[in-house]
């Protein structure tokens, strides 16, 4: 990755490759569907995130329009690593788990990187970019 200052920087990978990754048990169905909650709000625009009991403070303040996960009907695990103490934050928020899903949607599937505070609640997402 060429950063911010022009310099290489080699970022480790914190989740698999998401063409071969299956789906694993989900350990836990109540946080998954908090998850999928959050997502729906992002996806329904900035009001909905704004009453988002699911979505970080910081993921609040910097959400502007609305997120295309093609139409939230599903998620199926595929991945969670722990990386609290590792010095990851997105949008200010301290990130303690980093869960990798595939979201089934009405119009489309979409495999997606959820960043999580030690607290359970959405700080970011990523789209694949595979």
């Amino acid at each position: 990755m060429i950063g911010a200052d022009g310099n290489r920087r080699v970022i480790p990978r914190i989740a698999p490759d998401f063409a071969g990754a299956m789906p694993i048990d989900n350990p836990d169905p109540k946080r998954m569907a908090a998850i999928k909650g959050g997502l729906i709000a992002m996806e329904n625009g900035r009001a909905a995130v704004q009453e988002s009991a699911a979505i970080a403070p910081g993921r609040k303040r910097d959400f502007t329009d609305s997120a295309d996960f093609g139409g939230v009907r599903a998620l199926q695990l595929l991945h969670e690593e722990a990386v609290q103490g590792r010095g990851i934050s997105r949008h200010g928020e301290a990130i303690a788990n980093v869960l990798t899903y595939r979201v089934k949607g009405e119009l489309h599937d979409t495999d997606l990187l959820v960043f999580l505070t030690s607290a359970g609640l959405i700080a970011d997402t990523d789209l694949s970019a595979e």
